[in-house]
């Protein structure tokens, strides 16, 4: 036996990249539970929660709307996130959407399109949940008054004779 091959550690010339799949995959369970990774991310996350506090308020009155249209609002903006995910992946990480070795585009850039036309199918959508929604009848300012108008005390007279009469 020869000790010094037993003690040599071999030397990798590039860091075994195959697919990225086992990354994607623990960043997208980091954001299992949305609202609150939302606003655990700090200045990172800030223009995501514009965005959100953005799409909501074209929904509406933020306290009208429905826990559906609120999920509809929550799942274009993961899959926006999805989509800045690949794209920072592809562009950044890889340096390229081609693969050098075998001179094709990564598995991930053909997945992107559907991710994309996805989001792009997300705001009319969106636009007709809330034209759906049922309108509320406007309250006219005279009945508004008087359901916010106390009702007044009543006077009570005392007569000379004892008795006793509402003015």
């Amino acid at each position: 036996m020869n000790p010094s091959k037993s003690t040599k550690k071999r030397v990798h010339r590039r860091p075994y990249q195959a697919h990225g799949l086992y990354a994607l995959r623990r960043a997208l369970e980091a954001i299992q539970d949305f609202d609150k990774w939302l606003e655990g991310q700090g200045e990172a996350g800030k223009p995501l929660r514009q965005l959100r506090a953005q799409m909501l308020r074209n929904q509406g009155n933020e306290l009208e709307l429905t826990a559906v249209e609120r999920m509809a609002v929550d799942a274009t903006l993961k899959t926006y996130l999805y989509l800045f995910l690949i794209d920072d992946f592809v562009l950044i990480e890889q340096g390229s959407p081609v693969n050098r070795r075998d001179r094709k585009l990564f598995n991930v850039v053909r997945e992107r399109g559907p991710i994309y036309e996805s989001v792009m199918k997300a705001g009319p959508i969106l636009n007709d949940l809330r034209k759906n929604r049922p309108k509320k009848e406007p309250v006219l300012l005279p009945d508004y008054l008087k359901s916010k108008s106390k009702p007044s005390p009543e006077l009570i007279v005392s007569k000379e004779d004892g008795s006793e009469a509402v003015a």
